[in-house]
């Protein structure tokens, strides 16, 4: 996602939240607003999300008084905040060393007994695989839940069992898709 399609989608999903009701036409700054706001938001704290979930009740918890005083909630704006936080992943704001996270969840999965080991495949292996399957698709991915569709599909074909759920499987793909979109792999 290069910045022109962050903001054209950013543009584009304001247009879709007013049109739903979500917010008035003006309620959001422009991207790079939003960006600065966040970003003078975490000051000098150094925080990294592995995905944007953990930012989300970050900025909800942190933002609470001001969503009271504003009568708002960030729930509505929820659409806007995931491109911001795109953005800012991109430009190296929030720093993730996505491999090692993606192997602590993994690891932590099975652990859990939430997947068998070896089901997901190593960061490496999987960011290569989900790369050429990108490429020959040419598809575009604005949000992690348009990517998990598109990547439950895929290994659901593959393995010809058509009714295959990999909903257990989230939290590691969710950091996988942030680290496809800081390289502009999707």
């Amino acid at each position: 996602m290069s910045s022109i399609y962050l903001e054209q989608r950013y543009t584009d999903t304001l247009a879709e939240m007013a049109a739903q009701g979500l917010i008035e036409g003006d309620e959001l700054p422009s991207l790079q607003e939003l960006m600065q706001t966040i970003k003078d938001t975490v000051d000098d704290e150094q925080l990294s999300f592995p995905g944007f979930e953990q930012f989300f009740e970050w900025w909800d918890v942190t933002t609470a008084y001001d969503q009271m005083d504003e009568e708002t909630s960030v729930e509505h704006h929820k659409p806007a905040l995931e491109i911001a936080f795109a953005a800012l992943l991109r430009e190296g704001f929030f720093v993730v060393d996505f491999k090692s996270t993606y192997e602590a969840k993994v690891a932590e999965l099975i652990q859990s007994g939430t997947v068998a080991q070896g089901e997901l495949p190593d960061f490496d292996a999987i960011t290569a695989e989900i790369k050429v399957a990108v490429l020959i698709d040419q598809d575009r991915f604005w949000s992690f839940a348009e990517f998990f569709d598109f990547y439950e599909k895929a290994v659901a074909v593959a393995a010809e069992n058509f009714s295959l759920t990999l909903e257990h499987q989230k939290p590691a793909l969710e950091v996988l898709y942030w680290s496809l979109v800081c390289e502009d792999a999707l």
